[in-house]
């Protein structure tokens, strides 16, 4: 379970570039001159090396990145851009998520924040709590972890702008709804059964329910309706759904209290909980998403079985360090040795200021999480509106906006095509 797992998310297009080589009459020398790129703007055909916090993203740009100079969370050989998901070649073909509907269901979405807002398309939002068009979450002092779906919806959909991240399709319509805190079943309305999710092309489900028993299969009430019944929408092309595989790899302990049945024989060796047992997750119509770190290897937490479809990029804990190069916790090898958790995770948007969402002057992740990271002078996160995100979660929106790149390309593709690829 340990060995290297090979992961890339091969982008499967050919297209002509923006830039055409031409012979220069006067010395011979080949020019690259900007040429046929219709995207408009300072931005145009460009890929993230326009914002500020882009160094930080090595899962769009593993040759440049910052965590490069730490060798040992590095895979440091001939070879580095074989690491990411191999997107800004598209971005410099103005291939950003043009005309492409994203969905989050979530926990809420920030749709006011600088790095959202641009892309967010209000006909595709819901608060499920007050039956709103804003998702946003409700500003709780007491609780500021309400941002796990801006986290998602950044690394997706962040806007090419000059600030803060990029997204791998920056420049998708994008939608949310606050699914994960309804008060009511809402499962048909958040798949297509609504006004505000029924034009939907990929859903992004970054959650799951793992219980230490199969659920019963067989009967009306549990087999999953609104997922068999996104397979109508695209004008019967079928919806893409890309959803998280769980974080229940490893034994976890809380105290004195045991919070993983994990048997002594199969412990570091298979999953703790059978991500299997998530009825969603059978469904044939459903990537399940596993997660990578910035090595290459399977994350210390990622479950693993027969039912992963593919594996996306998360990384480790990244919460040592300045900017999450360091340690943080441990796990556990198949030989019982205790090894330290170390690298970073993806680097996206949070609940705007400092004392909401993961990213909050009284955090104890990070300078970065706590506003008081410096990167070439610059302090480069104030205002707390931006953290890390690790997790399948975060592995799964990776794949999401590579797929969102695809339907760009060739809005044809069923369901079962985007699968297959």
């Amino acid at each position: 379970m340990y060995k290297k797992i090979i992961f890339h998310i091969l982008t499967v297009i050919s297209l002509s570039a923006c830039t055409d080589k031409s012979p220069n009459s006067s010395n011979n020398e080949i020019v690259t001159p900007q040429k046929d790129c219709i995207e408009t703007g300072v931005y145009a055909c460009k890929s993230g090396e326009t914002e500020p916090l882009y160094p930080f993203q090595w899962a769009l740009n593993y040759k440049n990145s910052f965590f490069k100079a730490f060798k040992d969370i590095w895979k440091n050989d001939s070879d580095p851009e074989n690491y990411d998901i191999n997107v800004e070649v598209l971005h410099k073909q103005e291939i950003k998520g043009q005309g492409i509907s994203v969905m989050v269901l979530d926990d809420g979405i920030d749709i006011k924040h600088e790095d959202l807002s641009a892309n967010i398309n209000k006909s595709m939002t819901f608060n499920f709590i007050n039956n709103s068009n804003n998702p946003t979450p409700a500003n709780n002092p007491n609780y500021q972890h309400d941002s796990h779906g801006t986290n998602v919806a950044g690394i997706i959909a962040a806007a090419q702008n000059g600030k803060g991240v990029m997204g791998i399709a920056p420049r998708v319509n994008l939608g949310g709804a606050n699914l994960l805190s309804a008060p009511r079943n809402v499962d048909l309305d958040s798949y297509g059964g609504a006004a505000f999710s029924k034009n939907t092309d990929i859903f992004n489900a970054s959650y799951g329910k793992n219980p230490s028993a199969p659920i019963p299969y067989d009967t009306a009430t549990n087999i999953p309706t609104h997922i068999r019944s996104i397979v109508n929408l695209r004008n019967q092309k079928g919806a893409i759904l890309v959803k998280s595989a769980g974080n229940e790899f490893i034994e976890f302990f809380e105290g004195a209290n045991r919070t993983r049945d994990c048997p002594d024989q199969f412990k570091n060796i298979l999953s703790c909980e059978n991500l299997a047992h998530d009825i969603e997750a059978l469904e044939p119509n459903v990537i399940l998403v596993g997660a990578a770190n910035a090595q290459g290897r399977k994350a210390f937490y990622s479950n693993a079985g027969p039912v992963n479809w593919i594996t996306g990029l998360a990384g480790e804990s990244g919460r040592g360090g300045i900017f999450g190069e360091g340690e943080d916790g441990f796990a556990y090898t198949p030989n019982e040795r205790r090894t330290a958790v170390r690298g970073p995770s993806i680097f996206s948007t949070d609940l705007q200021g400092y004392q909401r969402g993961y990213s909050r002057s009284n955090s104890t992740d990070n300078l970065f999480a706590r506003g008081l990271s410096i990167f070439k002078g610059i302090k480069n996160n104030p205002n707390c509106d931006y953290s890390q995100m690790g997790g399948t979660s975060a592995a799964t929106p990776t794949v999401t906006g590579v797929v969102a790149l695809i339907l760009q390309v060739n809005p044809d593709l069923t369901w079962r095509d985007i699968r297959e690829i």
